[in-house]
């Protein structure tokens, strides 16, 4: 899911307290992860997200499932990313941080001297997270599950993915960090479960 609505509530307050905001800065912020959240935050937010599609789908008799939405489950996170891997990738459970001219593929700690890498710094607003679609998608057309910011996964205290924070290394499909609390390079993204209705 890109820009969830907990983007909304940040923006609102931040509109409050700057009457000047301009429209390009607001869509500006909305590029970027949401971060800086406990578990228990974000598992709140997928309970509220839940009980809003709920009541949707549930007045509607046109659909025949309910929606459900959380964290993905760690396993569920790794066979995503593994799916987007490049099929040259996927024999060595790898992913190449750098491409031929040494430019950064995804977002993770690194000093890099390619030419887009001060249009990164800039965007970033310096060696942080940056725009959700900074880098290529993978295979599946998914932005940022490598690098950027790490996200939680079900299972609390575990993240996935790396970030901006983290080696190349950290960021592979198949390396599980640990966090705790809110962190300003932890993120999260919510999967949705589709139920037949009874």
């Amino acid at each position: 899911v890109k820009n969830t609505l907990g983007y909304l509530t940040v923006l609102k307050i931040y509109s409050y307290h700057d009457k000047k905001l301009s429209e390009q800065k607001l869509e500006n912020m909305m590029n970027f992860p949401v971060t800086g959240l406990t578990y228990k935050q974000v598992e709140r937010y997928t309970q509220w997200l839940t009980a809003i599609y709920k009541n949707e789908v549930n007045n509607s008799d046109d659909l025949p499932y309910e929606i459900n939405f959380r964290l993905p489950k760690l396993e569920e996170w790794e066979k995503i990313a593994e799916k987007g891997l490049d099929q040259k990738f996927k024999a060595n459970k790898c992913l190449d941080s750098l491409n031929t001219v040494g430019c950064m593929l995804f977002n993770f700690n690194a000093t890099a001297s390619c030419k887009n890498y001060e249009d990164y710094l800039k965007n970033s607003f310096g060696k942080g997270s940056s725009y959700v679609t900074s880098f290529f998608p993978d295979n599946s057309g998914i932005y940022g599950l490598t690098g950027n910011v790490a996200e939680m996964v079900f299972e609390n205290g575990l993240c996935k993915g790396g970030s901006y924070n983290h080696s190349a290394k950290d960021c592979a499909w198949d390396k599980t960090l640990s966090y705790e609390g809110a962190q300003p390079w932890l993120g999260f993204r919510v999967v949705a479960e589709f139920k037949a209705k009874k």
